[in-house]
């Protein structure tokens, strides 16, 4: 155990693995997951919603260009002038820094 080897075999891995844990740790507590992203939109364009679906799989327009970390939303929202308007959201999980736009909307009216 006293062997200078061992604990440089040892500590390497070890030191490397808690780097690579802490990394991860600060990513994804400075990250907006997609949910979080779309209801800052939400509010910050003053809509209200009035359905929200998550789509998996039909994503609409969406369908075949979504890629992991982003979320596809089927939405009905009322705007400032009380009017109804259907659309489709794609929301990317946001990092400090990144060049991502953040939200997708297609409309549908």
């Amino acid at each position: 155990m006293n062997d200078p080897a061992f604990w440089q075999a040892f500590l390497v891995p070890f030191v490397l693995f808690v780097a690579l844990l802490a990394s991860l740790l600060h990513q994804r507590r400075h990250a907006r997951m997609p949910d979080e992203v779309f209801e800052y939109w939400v509010q910050h364009e003053g809509h209200r919603v009035i359905s929200l679906q998550f789509r998996a799989l039909l994503r609409g327009p969406f369908t075949w260009t979504t890629r992991k970390g982003q979320a596809v939303f089927h939405v009905i929202l009322e705007d400032e002038l009380s009017r109804q308007r259907t659309a489709w959201v794609r929301c990317t999980m946001q990092i400090d820094g990144s060049p991502l736009d953040p939200i997708e909307v297609v409309w549908m009216d």
